[in-house]
């Protein structure tokens, strides 16, 4: 008589097949607040940890009680880091043709 699987087994095959699902709704959903979350963590490889969190500072703290879009993160990045980043943003939010790869 054979044994039933044990719990971690059952919840890594369980876990496996929800994140192959997970991975191709997340292509479907890309439009979505996931992809500027996305962006973001992009954002932040592409700049290092550092300069991202200064970034971060610097966009909420000209913004503290007004609000603020993308452009306005796009203009504090590109000033303090003296890069151009339209593309960048582009290519991440407003571009079809499925997820660019991380930098």
């Amino acid at each position: 008589m054979s044994r039933p699987p044990s719990t971690a087994s059952r919840r890594r095959s369980r876990d496996s097949g929800a994140h192959s699902i997970w991975q191709a709704r997340f292509r479907e959903w890309r439009p979505s607040a996931t992809a500027g979350a996305l962006t973001l963590h992009a954002l932040r490889l592409k700049l290092g940890d550092r300069a991202f969190l200064d970034v971060l500072r610097e966009w909420s703290s000209r913004h503290r009680l007004a609000n603020a879009g993308t452009e306005d993160l796009v203009v504090v990045a590109e000033e303090m880091r003296g890069l151009e980043l339209s593309a960048f943003f582009d290519e991440w939010l407003f571009e079809d043709g499925g997820l660019p790869e991380l930098p």
